[in-house]
């Protein structure tokens, strides 16, 4: 193809003259390097500003893109308006994801933002094992991160109420399959068998042992609270109202 440089790719540049006439023609509004986080478990992106795009892959929940094009109109979908992002993705690819399941993201807000993140996941209903799981490692990821002793505690918390809610989506009688398996032997010594509900509880012992890690903290109240809930009991179940407890605590 004439007029291309070494080691051009002509889809590439053909896209980019696309998206060009595009903004021409006001369909999108092109943006200046727009920082976005993704909120949800596995984020559709798609290769249009539609739903019935072609998905290209999709994007775990916490990952910061950045956004270069934007489409002119709103759109409601599930409840939530908002724009359509273009974004680049890290192999070099870009597509589009719907704004609704975004925030914005400011690298000084970071920790606000991942906890703000991973609290709205936790009170998420109709969530499933897998969506359990990225909310887990999200706040696994995050403690490594914490620049302070007491949001370390925070995250540490969240990470055992994001366990919690994640062994209550074990799929009964699925011990033996994978993932389930692999799952059983990681967490044997932080988890037990539900008799009577199916899947598994976290144990208490657990909540009490991080609240004796951090009791000169303020985060000792919070992470009392929903202990003190559960003090006459060797397990914690992940309700929803133990989770807003987390959010309320004094």
């Amino acid at each position: 193809m004439h007029g291309l440089k070494s080691g051009s790719h002509p889809f590439n540049l053909s896209a980019m003259r696309f998206i060009v006439i595009l903004i021409m023609l006001g369909v999108v509004v092109s943006l200046h390097g727009q920082e976005k986080i993704t909120t949800v478990s596995a984020m559709r992106v798609r290769s249009a500003p539609q739903t019935t795009a072609q998905e290209i892959t999709r994007l775990k929940l916490g990952t910061v893109v950045n956004a270069t094009t934007r489409s002119s109109d709103q759109e409601t979908i599930g409840g939530k308006t908002d724009y359509w992002y273009q974004v680049s993705l890290p192999n070099g690819q870009s597509g589009w994801l719907f704004g609704g399941l975004l925030l914005d993201y400011n690298p000084n807000q970071r920790e606000q933002l991942l906890r703000q993140i991973i609290e709205a996941r936790l009170k998420a209903e109709n969530t499933d094992f897998t969506d359990r799981q990225e909310i887990y490692n999200l706040a696994a990821r995050s403690i490594a991160e914490a620049k302070t002793v007491n949001t370390r505690a925070e995250f540490e918390l969240l990470k055992l109420l994001a366990l919690a809610n994640w062994a209550e989506a074990f799929p009964s009688d699925s011990a033996n399959r994978s993932p389930y398996r692999e799952w059983v032997k990681a967490h044997a010594a932080e988890v037990v068998p539900n008799e009577f509900a199916g899947g598994y509880n976290m144990r208490t012992e657990l909540l009490w042992k991080l609240e004796a890690k951090y009791h000169a903290l303020p985060v000792a109240d919070r992470i009392a609270w929903p202990r003190r809930r559960t003090s006459n009991h060797t397990t914690v179940r992940a309700t929803k109202s133990a989770i807003f407890l987390y959010t309320k605590a004094p």
